[in-house]
């Protein structure tokens, strides 16, 4: 009962994303869900749209929104050019194979663009190419009724990523161009809230990790590499601990279970020595430890209680195969707190 009335405060509180811009029951509503879930599974041409429309357009801009490849020099690029070189001064005794797997890919995003806004600060269409729920909504604002009616998905696709008009522009770059005029704006308002909710909902389990860990093993022990286009979250680190052998382990911090399970994270994995996924649970963190690609153990550990070095810490345990799911205590000082809140809500409907 208590989880299902936090769910319900939460989603109270969130404010509208994606689909939920649509009514609900609408076909629109349920074309851009079906949209959703169909992008969940592979954004490829979304990111080759983006990149090449970036490349060939935003990056020929000098003001207004446009595009801007790796420059050390300037101080956008230097302070996360700082984060990489402090990585790989720990790798260089931790993990050794890691260090040149990062220097490749380092070397990889010094080719691209990155998006920058009127005042030259990074720009939420950078996540764009990773962001389905933002990514389905701008598809179902942009296309004609009949492509959401009689069309298959690859079709539509293929329609509004490729198809060109006598101006030689695709659909997507014809929106692209015109997202800052006035007849655009609510799209692209409605885009970067989407965008900032859903990052804000990443950034909120990092966050709230990276302060349970650093309580328990102390600040110099725990580095975070969060941020816009942080190269190190770049490549499927989010944050790294020095566990008991003295040696810097990455971190992936995801929502839920299956986020470990990214392509991203997975490619990385090949070039790690050991490595967690934490994942969130209501009353513990759900930690998956690997060595290189391979799971050696999953291990709940409670929110409440201190770390157990031994097996939370130690890749070199034996797996841990007993049941975990009830041996987090309940904190009722929270609980009777989401109560309160819930039965005002009921005598203060908005």
């Amino acid at each position: 009962m208590r989880d299902l009335i936090k769910k319900v405060l939460n989603e109270a509180k969130k404010p509208l994303v994606g689909c939920d811009f649509f009514e609900d029951h609408t076909s629109d509503h349920r074309w851009c869900k079906y949209a959703e879930n169909k992008l969940m599974k592979n954004t490829r041409r979304i990111k080759n749209a983006m990149y090449d429309y970036t490349k060939e357009f935003l990056s020929t801009y000098e003001t207004g929104l446009r595009a801007v490849k790796y420059n050390k020099e300037l101080q956008f690029f230097s302070e996360r050019r700082d984060m990489v070189i402090d990585a790989l001064e720990k790798f260089n005794e931790s993990c050794p194979k890691l260090r040149k797997y990062v220097i490749e890919s380092m070397k990889r995003f010094t080719e691209h663009y990155v998006i920058w806004d009127e005042q030259q600060q990074y720009d939420l269409l950078n996540k764009l190419t990773t962001n389905y729920t933002a990514a389905a909504y701008m598809l179902t604002a942009n296309l004609p009724d009949y492509y959401k009616t009689s069309v298959s998905f690859n079709n539509v696709l293929k329609y509004f990523f490729d198809d060109k008009n006598d101006d030689g522009l695709t659909p997507f770059e014809v929106f692209m161009g015109k997202i800052a005029s006035e007849n655009k704006r609510e799209i692209r308002e409605r885009i970067n809230q989407t965008i900032t909710q859903k990052t804000k909902d990443g950034q909120e389990i990092e966050d709230r990790f990276y302060e349970y860990i650093t309580e328990q093993l102390g600040g110099s022990d725990v580095i975070t590499y969060s941020g816009d286009y942080s190269f190190m979250d770049m490549i499927g680190i989010d944050l790294m601990v020095k566990n008991p052998e003295n040696k810097w382990v990455p971190i992936q911090v995801k929502k839920y279970a299956g986020g470990c399970d990214d392509n991203t994270i997975k490619l990385a994995r090949n070039h790690m020595c050991e490595n967690w996924c934490v994942s969130n649970e209501t009353k513990f963190w759900n930690i998956r430890v690997y060595n290189g690609p391979n799971l050696i153990k999953i291990k709940k550990q409670c929110k409440t209680s201190e770390l157990d070095e031994t097996t939370f810490l130690n890749v070199h345990g034996t797996p841990n195969k007993e049941s975990q799911s009830g041996f987090c205590r309940a904190d009722y000082e929270d609980e009777e707190e989401y109560y309160d809140e819930y039965y005002k809500s009921l005598e203060n409907p908005k």
